[in-house]
């Protein structure tokens, strides 16, 4: 494993924020794109690119990995699939309720 805590960490981490925020940010057509995105970036290439960057060939989310090492998590197989497609779900689903179904704009666009 590579150093943690380093410019890629922060990178990892201010990216994460915004696509935990993404429902939020920007409109749901986007986040569709965007999550269609991360997910082909997981079939083709066998994982994010900036985890593949921090963790070497780890297969891990940067989420999971740091949520475990802060001992925040016990099992890492019980949520791998919850931070690699559910959240997903979720972050479509909450951009469709937001924008759609209560009508409000995005923050950016």
């Amino acid at each position: 494993m590579r150093k943690p805590y380093s410019s890629v960490f922060w990178l990892h981490l201010a990216i994460q924020f915004i696509l935990y925020l993404s429902w939020f940010l920007f409109s749901w057509q986007v986040v569709l794109i965007g999550i269609g995105i991360l997910h082909l970036q997981y079939i083709f290439l066998g994982g994010c690119l900036l985890s593949k960057k921090e963790f070497g060939n780890d297969r891990t989310t940067c989420t999971l990995f740091y949520l475990t090492r802060w001992g925040l998590l016990k099992s890492t197989r019980k949520w791998e699939l919850f931070f690699k497609y559910y959240i997903s779900a979720i972050g479509i689903g909450a951009a469709l309720v937001w924008q759609v179904a209560l009508g409000f704009e995005p923050l950016l666009f």
